[in-house]
């Protein structure tokens, strides 16, 4: 029940952040926020996004709001982690990707029961999600995950010392894949 609602602050004070506290206590209000099941908490708030704001303009907020939950995760659990170490921010950049991929996927797995795993060759590095907590039980036609999308677009920026990577899901368990599936350039953007 604790690391539920220790998600459910991380969610909520990214949510404040990005949409002010009126905005966000009626996102939070949605049905499921008291589920002491960590995903139901997830899948309610993407629901309630996409009813709030419409399913285009949710998409974009799902997205920022990603983002900002990985600044308010990152103070939470980095130093546990051992990400926020001047050892681990002086490692080259590929290390230091693998590694935050890595550890968010040991996240996703036991908090959420998800099964995640990491690849990669020359160019792409491939975040494989099964069990997604964000679109399970989803359903549509194009990929659905984006608060998970800009949670990793935050992660990497941050990694990357400001640097952009393209995050891409091509693959989603709500439109029917058997996995959600990230591609992630390797060249930062200029």
């Amino acid at each position: 029940m604790r690391q539920t609602a220790d998600i459910r602050q991380v969610l909520m004070d990214g949510g404040i952040e990005l949409m002010g506290p009126e905005e966000a206590g009626i996102v939070f209000a949605s049905p499921g926020r008291d589920d002491p099941d960590a995903a139901a908490v997830l899948l309610s708030v993407h629901a309630c996004l996409k009813k709030h704001y419409g399913d285009r303009e949710g998409r974009g907020v799902a997205s920022r709001l990603g983002r900002a939950t990985f600044q308010y995760g990152l103070r939470r659990w980095g130093e546990g982690a051992g990400i926020t170490t001047p050892a681990f921010r002086l490692q080259p950049l590929p290390r230091k990707v693998r590694t935050v991929l890595s550890l968010l996927g040991e996240q996703l797995s036991r908090r959420f029961g998800s099964t995640v795993r990491l690849d990669e060759d020359e160019q792409n590095w491939t975040w494989r999600v099964e069990a997604c907590p964000v679109c399970t039980g989803g359903s549509g036609e194009t990929p659905d995950c984006h608060l998970m999308a800009g949670m990793l677009m935050e992660l990497l920026t941050w990694a990357g010392s400001g640097r952009y990577f393209r995050v891409e899901e091509i693959e989603c368990a709500a439109a029917g894949a058997p996995a959600c599936l990230f591609r992630i350039e390797k060249k930062a953007l200029d």
